[in-house]
């Protein structure tokens, strides 16, 4: 908690402090002196029953973004570490791992992709706040695990969720400006 050398408050040279556990600091409690501030908590962090309480309880990693396909991708090297394997034959086996890295994507994660490459592209155009953004990648992930997307465009859908998006945050878009930046028909 407190270091040997500051048993006293440097200020005033009280002994009595106050441990404010919320920001992490020891105050002392004469002059309110913060001696020591940003410590760390090495007490339990939480108990959780289910996956939704330890989602909306945990607090290591960043946090959840709905416009990244899949949080825990890994891919498997770049073209620049490509480019500096000399041999031959390791250059062939890199890039067969690379496709194969590449294979294991389900139907449903390249749809993902797709979908929110065009949807980060389209709201960049329309000028779209991030957190509408984020609410259409939502809207668009629930429609395709509801299977929605099968048989339909892509891009419709994406228009579609961005569209009730900025209705849902009351963002002035008419369906006309939606219409003109993706080339999708107002019927559609």
């Amino acid at each position: 908690m407190i270091s040997t050398d500051k048993k006293s408050c440097p200020d005033c040279g009280n002994q009595s402090f106050f441990l404010n556990k919320a920001k992490g600091e020891v105050i002392c409690r004469n002059c309110s002196y913060v001696i020591d501030e940003l410590m760390v908590d090495l007490g339990e962090d939480f108990r959780a029953t289910d996956f939704e309480e330890v989602k909306e309880k945990s607090r290591t990693g960043a946090p959840f973004d709905p416009r990244v396909v899949n949080n825990l991708h890994t891919a498997v090297g770049s073209w620049s570490d490509l480019s500096k394997v000399a041999d031959k034959k390791q250059r062939m086996k890199f890039e067969r791992m690379r496709k194969k890295n590449n294979w294991t994507s389900n139907s449903l994660e390249v749809n993902f992709t797709t979908a929110l490459n065009q949807m980060s592209t389209l709201s960049s155009f329309l000028k779209i706040p991030e957190f509408v953004e984020k609410e259409a990648a939502v809207i668009y992930r629930k429609a395709a695990e509801m299977g929605l997307t099968v048989k339909r465009s892509i891009e419709s859908i994406v228009v579609g969720s961005l569209y009730v998006a900025t209705r849902i945050h009351a963002i002035p878009k008419s369906m006309e400006e939606f219409v003109s930046a993706s080339k999708i028909s107002k019927r559609t």
